[in-house]
């Protein structure tokens, strides 16, 4: 997954921790995060695109939320960003691969996308709100955005 689409999904996050009451700047938006001006701009420019977030301009102008984070999927931000990715590329590409017909690990690629996407789907950006105080405090919330251990064996 392309850096930018954490990115995406940050801002969005950032943003649902201040749903409804409040907008943030872009310089507030990347000191916060850790962006740059231009990361943040681009990435923003992209969800609004997308109706994700509206602007204010002047003075006293900023970012915010357009839609309720509860009903704002993970899914909808990844594709307001660009995302477009796929675990193989024989799931989307007929003809790549001459094995597809009888192949296993295809039949397991398409299986692993489907939970993959179906799981960003379900997932709403209000699981992982965030504000700037619970940063400076190191007390981002876990809440039930899915922090799952996942054990490798070697």
């Amino acid at each position: 997954m392309k850096r930018e689409y954490d990115y995406a999904i940050r801002i969005a996050a950032f943003l649902a921790g201040y749903f409804p009451q409040g907008q943030k700047n872009v310089p507030e938006i990347s000191r916060s995060l850790a962006l740059t001006t231009a990361v943040t701009n681009k990435m923003i420019h992209r969800l609004k695109k997308a109706g994700i977030v509206s602007t204010t301009q002047g003075r006293n102008g900023g970012v915010f939320l357009a839609k309720t984070p509860e009903k704002l999927s993970l899914w909808e931000v990844l594709q307001a960003a660009g995302f477009n990715s796929t675990v193989a590329e024989c799931i989307h590409l007929p003809g790549i691969c001459k094995l597809t017909a009888f192949c296993k690990v295809h039949c397991f690629w398409i299986s692993q996308e489907t939970q993959l996407f179906n799981a960003f789907k379900e997932k709403m950006i209000a699981d992982f709100a965030f504000t700037a105080d619970s940063i400076a405090a190191n007390n981002v919330p876990k809440g039930n955005a899915g922090n799952i251990p996942i054990k490798i064996d070697v």
